[in-house]
């Protein structure tokens, strides 16, 4: 297709987590359940072009640009929980967030 469109979703319930170094039923804490969407557009210069006019047309074989966002609603998700322990031998939860939205812009030319 000259144009085309890509749309993804993915959804992940909340996972169970606790401290480290403990037993596993002792993991009674919750992560907040994972979402996001990804959309990716492209078009294709060349499709469907048996005869090639210009020189550009020539030079390549294959003419591409891609626009791709991913996370495409800014949700903040969370990866998983780094812990930090006092010298008490309390620990302390501080969550690794994925990135935010980004933008992506590819253009792909063969030869």
């Amino acid at each position: 297709e000259k144009l085309s469109a890509q749309l993804g979703f993915m959804f992940n319930t909340r996972l169970p987590y606790g401290p480290p170094d403990f037993e596993r039923y002792k993991d009674t804490l919750r992560q907040k359940s994972y979402f996001r969407v990804d959309l990716g557009l492209s078009y294709d210069f060349m499709y469907g072009k048996k005869v090639r006019d210009s020189r550009f047309e020539r030079l390549f074989e294959d003419a591409i640009v891609s626009f791709e966002v991913f996370n495409l609603m800014g949700v903040n998700n969370v990866l998983s929980m780094q812990w930090i322990q006092d010298v008490g031998g309390k620990y302390y939860a501080i969550p690794n967030y994925l990135t935010q939205r980004r933008f992506n812009l590819k253009l792909i030319l063969r030869i």
